[in-house]
């Protein structure tokens, strides 16, 4: 918990806080990890940083003490947090790597982040609101990948994100995590890896306190009853229901108070819009430095939030209001005026963004363009009436200040106004700019004027800067606009030098040229990144489909996987997203069908082929690809969480022993693995990378995963001892 977290939460964590075992202290090995440090302690554990000998890399493992493993409900909610975080490969997830019991006690093996945690990054120095925004948007990506598998945290705040030193952030501490959709039959699956012991024991405890609870209820008469009842009617008909599933009893306040929802604090189950407020709450305090909902006690920060509005913000701050009004929607009592999901918050993000820089760019565009309209008529006014009429000098001046001035309130206060007729204003400006310019220059000396020369190169000079720089590219449209109109006015001006006029015309088309270049580039790029937007959309929901109906991926032939892994090799390398590929053969496949007929052999593919479809994840593509190769693509998927599924299944298939007509074959297998890289031209070179890593691991015995490029040149070796290819045991 945070320094902050109220009296009530803290009095609770200093009664279960006792010094940690000595033992827990003296750890040097837990399971395949060798311990290096003690990273931090709380309540109810203590996280080591430890070395996986087996796949050569640091590993954070969160272990309960030895007390709160007699404790089901500890137990049940570590085993929740590793099962919620095993479901997810996420770049801003904390990947679990393992999990198991040292000792009589639980432990979690975990992705080690080097970082500070959010509160930590927070405090370390002043931070723009953009720095602010920017963190949190990925951190609102880890929770839009948890909501479409299924997953509601529960207990979002800070403390449980961290920002590592490349500023890639990662959402972590599932331990309060719930599954959301009950009918899911892929979540079923993973509740039976809750021992059918444990829950007995559990159900046997609930219903001893109830039958105590009961007798106290006795004697509470019908006020109680009749408020209880009261309860239930005031219950939101979308939360009215509990998960099954769900380790916390209804009536339970789980969580972090000044960060829990209205509907967590009176006692209701929590969904992904409570995710969403906590979100908010979090975002709230990291903007403004205060959190929306004061209060010294929990009573009293649970008065705030499901009683009060949250504080308005301070007056001085400098985040824009259309973020304000984002996180306030947010921060709703009710869940339902709420943004629908995440993913619809974090979209509101970037549609408001993209509306604020529009008219930001609308307003420059008019005040660049008023300015150059200015300078010209004044210029003008003064060579033609400075001598002989003041009067009327001071008259027109007048009214061109006025007129700019009338422009620049219209601007800031009717925006909406101007954004609708913002191109015929910034037409009309430029207009008039275009020809008092050309008058400028013309009553200085034509065309042989060396200002006409300096105009000129300016205007080339901005066109190649409006071309390049995409991001000024409407601040700049003014000046353009009202300098390559000035060469169409001089040109009615009678010129006998074809060297002037050649020069005159060069610029003209300079100038168009380079205007419509730019403004076809901006066009080229708003398309794709409309079109990336589209594609991740679709890709996100199909995913989110998938994982909803349980579906399971289909095992393609090879011409139908290099089609389809194509396409995936395409998006992922436009958008530069993270991708991996394995290969995986069956050791001694040749040596087989030479002892036995090529019967066995299909059996054994045919075995094969049904297992890896199971074991692999929904939105993976899996083919056939040689005799006896198997090629999986893994999009959204790092190479160390790569690795972690390269480990599980030889973990699941090798050392297996088949039935097969000529009796029963033990089989091993290797894997060859490498990912998408900048050197990675396309498909072919990605899979002949994952092809040579599983030859060298072949070369090196087999039951292996070999990696492409590795620093060390070892293979990965599991922790089963190698052993060959069996003979047939009929």
């Amino acid at each position: 918990m945070s320094d902050e977290t109220h009296e009530v939460a803290r009095k609770d964590v200093k009664r279960r806080s006792k010094p940690i075992d000595d033992r827990e202290e003296a750890y040097e090995h837990i399971g395949r990890f060798t311990v290096l440090d003690k990273i931090a302690a709380g309540g109810m554990g203590v996280v080591f940083a430890a070395h996986d000998e087996q796949l050569d890399r640091k590993v954070a493992i969160k272990i309960l003490h030895g007390r709160e493993n007699r404790n089901e409900e500890a137990y049940g909610r570590m085993m929740r947090e590793a099962r919620a975080m095993a479901r997810l490969s996420h770049p801003n997830v904390v990947q679990v790597h393992d999990v198991g019991e040292v000792d009589g006690k639980v432990f979690v093996a975990m992705e080690y982040v080097q970082g500070l945690t959010l509160r930590k990054w927070l405090k370390a120095e002043h931070r723009s609101w953009r720095d602010v925004l920017d963190i949190f948007r990925q951190a609102g990506q880890g929770l839009v990948a948890a909501h479409a598998a299924g997953i509601v945290h529960r207990d979002f705040k800070p403390d449980n994100v961290i920002v590592g030193k490349d500023r890639r952030v990662k959402v972590l501490d599932f331990g309060l995590a719930r599954w959301h959709d009950a009918s899911d039959s892929a979540l079923a699956d993973l509740d039976e890896s809750i021992d059918s012991e444990e829950r007995s024991r559990s159900e046997e405890r609930n219903r001893s306190e109830e039958r105590s609870r009961s007798s106290e209820r006795s004697h509470s008469g019908e006020r109680s009853r009749e408020r209880s009842r009261s309860r239930e009617r005031s219950r939101p008909h979308e939360l009215a229901s509990d998960d099954a599933r769900s380790l916390t009893r209804t009536g339970w306040v789980m969580g972090t108070p000044a960060y829990m929802s209205p509907e967590q604090h009176n006692g209701f189950p929590a969904d992904m819009r409570s995710d969403q407020f906590s979100f908010c709450v979090a975002l709230y305090e990291a903007l403004y430095g205060r959190r929306p909902f004061p209060g010294r006690s929990f009573n009293q920060v649970a008065k705030s939030i499901t009683e009060e509005d949250p504080l308005p913000a301070p007056p001085d701050s400098h985040v824009p209001k259309w973020l304000q009004r984002v996180i306030m929607r947010g921060l709703s009592r009710d869940p339902a005026s709420r943004f629908p999901s995440m993913e619809a918050l974090l979209a509101g993000f970037e549609d408001f963004q993209a509306k604020v820089d529009a008219r930001n760019a609308n307003m420059l565009r008019l005040e660049t363009s008023l300015g150059s309209l200015l300078v010209g008529l004044f210029w003008i006014l003064d060579w033609m009436f400075v001598r002989e009429y003041i009067w009327l000098t001071g008259l027109l001046r007048g009214a061109v200040v006025a007129y700019g001035l009338g422009v620049h309130v219209l601007c800031r206060q009717r925006p909406r106004l101007v954004e609708r007729y913002v191109d015929f204003f910034v037409f009309t400006i430029n207009l008039a700019a275009g020809w008092s310019i050309a008058a400028i220059v013309w009553l200085e000396g034509g065309l042989e004027s060396p200002y006409y020369a300096g105009l000129n190169l300016l205007v080339l000079c901005v066109g190649i800067m409006y071309l390049w720089t995409l991001r000024m590219a409407l601040v700049l449209d003014g000046v353009i606009y009202a300098f390559y109109m000035m060469p169409l006015v001089l040109g009615i001006i009678e010129v006998r030098d074809a060297g002037v006029i050649l020069m005159n015309q060069f610029f003209l088309l300079s100038t168009i040229i380079l205007t419509v270049a730019a403004q076809h580039q901006r066009y080229a790029q708003q398309r794709r990144e409309f079109l990336a937007e589209q594609e991740s959309s679709l890709l996100r929901e199909e995913v989110a489909a998938m994982v909803r109906g349980g579906l399971r991926p289909e095992l393609h032939d090879r011409a139908r996987f290099l089609l389809l892994a194509e396409d995936e090799f395409q998006r992922s390398r436009r958008f530069r997203r993270p991708m991996a590929c394995l290969v995986m053969g069956i050791d001694g496949f040749a040596e087989i069908n030479e002892h036995y007929d090529d019967s066995v052999g299909d059996e054994l593919l045919a075995y094969i082929s049904q297992r890896i479809v199971k074991e692999i994840r929904q939105f993976d593509l899996v083919g056939k690809y040689h005799a006896d190769e198997f090629v999986f693509l893994l999009p959204e998927t790092e190479l160390d969480n790569a690795r972690d599924v390269a480990e599980r299944l030889i973990d699941k298939l090798s050392h297996t022993p088949v039935s097969t007509r000529a009796g029963i074959v033990e089989i091993t297998l290797s894997l060859g693995l490498s990912e998408l890289s900048d050197d990675v031209a396309d498909l072919a070179t990605l899979l002949s990378h994952s092809i040579s890593a599983l030859e060298r691991a072949k070369r090196e015995g087999g039951a292996r995963v070999g990696v492409w490029n590795e620093v060390t040149t070892d293979s990965t070796r599991l922790r089963r001892s190698r052993r060959k290819p069996s003979r047939a045991r009929g």
